[in-house]
């Protein structure tokens, strides 16, 4: 007769393998819930991956960056942040509704604003400074049904003002300089 084999589940044999389980799940909870409050970045790391397959990795994918362009972005988007930590835009997005007491007035100021901003700046560093702006007024003044209009006519103007002037939209500076 053989001898009855008995496994005690609570033995130290076992609790490595369930370690290991654990701390794999813990990961991948963490992964899957950073993933869900950061959802652009999720898609840009899907779209990503799916970019790969058709154009494989090279030494060229170093080339395909505008480093100038990407650096700029960053200071811009560093200085907006350092602004909204130190409340400046809550302060001025406080002064706008106290000066500007409808809507209308305020749409068209922040409009205004975005427009003349991308004269001097480009397209996109005009929208990175003033769409926050433009949140924190509306948001503040209770007008979170207008943000979508207001972020509409934002880049419209961002994109018409950037085209009057050669300074608001590098290309066009490079254009004018050839004739």
């Amino acid at each position: 007769m053989k001898p009855v084999l008995v496994v005690d589940i609570n033995s130290p044999i076992f609790e490595p393998k369930q370690k290991k389980f654990n701390i794999f799940k813990h990961i991948f909870k963490y992964i899957i819930s950073f993933f869900k409050k950061q959802t652009v970045l999720a898609i840009a790391i899907i779209a990503m991956l799916i970019t790969c397959i058709f154009v494989p990795i090279d030494s060229y994918y170093l080339n395909y960056f505008d480093w100038p362009t990407l650096a700029t972005l960053f200071c811009t988007l560093a200085v907006v942040e350092a602004m909204a930590n130190l409340h400046v835009f809550e302060i001025i997005s406080k002064k706008i509704i106290l000066k500007l007491h409808n809507l209308r007035n305020v749409t068209i100021a922040l409009v205004f604003i975005t427009f003349v901003g991308s004269m001097v700046l480009a397209n996109d560093m005009a929208l990175l400074t003033f769409l926050p702006l433009g949140y924190l007024v509306l948001h503040n003044s209770g007008n979170k049904k207008a943000m979508a209009f207001t972020f509409i006519m934002q880049n419209i103007a961002a994109n018409l003002g950037g085209m009057l002037t050669p300074f608001g939209n590098p290309k066009k500076s490079i254009f004018i300089l050839i004739f």
